[in-house]
């Protein structure tokens, strides 16, 4: 939500699942740009950007991928 980003999943923890998905305008070609880049995400127009983390993700690598959502949208 910092990010500008509309949060269409539930906000709650025991209401939500592993994936995030946030909307935005140009969120179609934000995911195209971070797929380059190597991002795993994916967009479903209508609903947003869908990102996954895993038990496995790093918090560095969540970071690294919200900087690279920030120069994107700006």
């Amino acid at each position: 939500q910092e990010l500008g980003c509309t949060i269409n999943t539930p906000a709650e923890d025991a209401k939500r699942a592993g994936t995030v998905v946030m909307d935005f305008a140009g969120a179609g070609d934000a995911c195209n740009a971070l797929q380059e880049r190597k991002f795993w995400v994916d967009h479903r127009p209508g609903y947003g950007l869908r990102v996954s983390p895993h038990f496995y993700t790093e918090a560095g690598e969540i970071d690294h991928f919200l900087e690279a959502l920030a120069e994107l949208k700006s």
